[in-house]
């Protein structure tokens, strides 16, 4: 460094001919110097690793900076060894911390794909349980039995759980195979969640749960075919699958404006599933459902 300075201030370099400009002489001076100073660090090992780098900053400040013959040289070139030092070290910093988290994500990336986590059959799964815990959540709202009359029994759950995995399902009939795949997924949880919550209950006897679960099997499929029977009709036939088996609890004292509202919202819910993004809802499972209808 010092050996630099006095060589920028007493000019005692031969500058090549040809080297009209300031930045071709300035380009000559400090290649001079920089290959003396390495010469010297070499032979008397006197510079140290913290050392060095800097006689690197000197040199690209030197052949950047259009100040480099000012009247106070010191002052400029010490300025120019802080400016770079402290960018230098930002930029070192920056790089290593990027090289750290990309390593770091490339082994995790590495092991997923080693266990079959990024598998396409394991990502739709997650998927469908995502779905199904969308609607496991939105099902146990109170507005939904207070709206259709509905005790808080089992058998509620069931038809309340049962319309909303509905709507998922006329959603995934639309992608394809992948959408065979999660539809699949989430019927074979929305029966595994069947059957943990009546051994939940105390039902214990395997006789007895497999009988209930044919009777809900049956029950299941014929909800399934009212429901696409009034999606794909008028809101007179949606309505009257709705009423049959929802309102069933409150038949002679049913408010048909509540019958209205169920259908107004499942018309919504549909809709808004069918403008969900394809790459989210089939890779991550991600929805929303609309509040549930007001009571009044």
């Amino acid at each position: 460094h010092m050996l630099l300075l006095s060589v920028l201030r007493k000019g005692v370099v031969c500058v090549p001919r040809g080297c009209s400009s300031l930045r071709q002489r300035t380009s000559a001076v400090v290649s001079f110097s920089f290959r003396r100073a390495l010469s010297i660090g070499t032979s008397h090992h006197k510079l140290t690793r913290t050392q060095l780098p800097q006689q690197v900053l000197v040199v690209r400040s030197l052949l950047t900076s259009s100040t480099v013959f000012s009247s106070n040289p010191s002052t400029t070139t010490s300025a120019a060894v802080k400016n770079s030092t402290d960018n230098e070290d930002e930029d070192d910093n920056n790089k290593l911390g990027k090289k750290k988290e990309d390593f770091a994500t490339k082994i995790a990336r590495g092991l997923g794909f080693l266990g079959g986590f990024y598998a396409r059959k394991q990502v739709l799964a997650r998927s469908a349980k995502e779905l199904y815990s969308h609607c496991a959540d939105h099902s146990m709202e109170p507005e939904f039995n207070k709206l259709c009359g509905l005790p808080d029994t089992f058998q509620s759950w069931f038809l309340v759980t049962h319309l909303h995995v509905w709507m998922c399902l006329v959603r995934l009939k639309q992608e394809g195979r992948d959408g065979k795949t999660v539809y699949w997924e989430l019927v074979e949880l929305f029966w595994k969640d069947v059957d943990f919550r009546m051994r939940t209950m105390g039902v214990i006897d395997s006789k007895v749960i497999k009988e209930s679960t044919r009777e809900l099997f049956h029950m299941f499929n014929g909800l399934l075919f009212a429901y696409d029977e009034g999606l794909a009709g008028d809101d007179t036939t949606l309505a009257a699958a709705l009423w049959r088996n929802l309102f069933h609890n409150s038949v002679k004292e049913t408010d048909f404006a509540n019958v209205a509202k169920m259908v107004r919202y499942v018309r919504e819910q549909v809709y808004v599933l069918d403008g969900c993004d394809k790459d989210k809802l089939m890779e991550k499972g991600e929805f929303n459902f609309q509040p549930p209808p007001p009571l009044e």
